[in-house]
């Protein structure tokens, strides 16, 4: 599975990284609806904080949420700039984490503005804008993969600088711009969903 993390092409890049975050939500979103508390996240993230508790009406909504989201990307483009023993780009755990959060975020519906109820483990989760921001995550942490400029022997230890051995390919730029497409038409999903218009 490591060799495809790495893969020269983005779509087995991606791919791989997104099954990886497929099991993880599945996992965590299992754990949450069954063994946590209803609301056991809710207010919880810098995100939540941000978005607040009240509706607004859609143009609002949206450039809250792409706001949001935008900077959310910033986070994976940066941590990308790190690369652990020369094998794995820093940036990956973050689609990963957010995979898991938002399992738990589902299954224990601790959304900012809660569903009627926490959501069982489903297909229904694909009517949500959820799975398609984090895909667009992956996409964007997969496409960045080749852009690090600091090396770490582990999570925890000071990078060292090195000179880059790549630029971003023509495929990877591609990759860049379809991940903030499916972000703002998925932000847009939630923003229609959460405003009710």
């Amino acid at each position: 599975m490591f060799n495809l993390l790495m893969h020269r092409k983005l779509l087995f890049r991606f791919l791989s990284l997104y099954l990886i975050g497929v099991i993880l939500f599945l996992i965590s979103w299992t754990f949450g609806y069954y063994d946590l508390p209803e609301g056991w996240l809710r207010g919880q993230s810098a995100a939540a904080r941000l978005a607040g508790d009240q509706s607004a009406p859609f143009a609002v909504e949206l450039l809250r949420i792409f706001g949001i989201n935008l900077l959310a990307s910033l986070i994976i483009i940066a941590a990308n700039l790190s690369i652990i023993r020369d094998k794995i780009p820093l940036g990956y755990l973050i689609p990963l984490l957010w995979f898991v959060h938002y399992g738990i975020l589902l299954g224990t519906n601790s959304f900012s503005i809660p569903m009627e109820q926490p959501m069982a483990p489903s297909f229904e989760v694909l009517s949500r804008s959820g799975p398609y921001e984090i895909a667009a995550y992956t996409l964007l942490a997969a496409s960045t993969h080749s852009i690090a400029r600091y090396r770490l022997q582990s999570l925890f230890s000071r990078g060292v600088a090195f000179e880059p051995v790549s630029r971003l390919s023509r495929e990877s730029k591609i990759g860049i711009g379809i991940a903030y497409v499916l972000l703002f038409l998925a932000n847009a999903r939630e923003a229609l969903m959460i405003s009710g218009g």
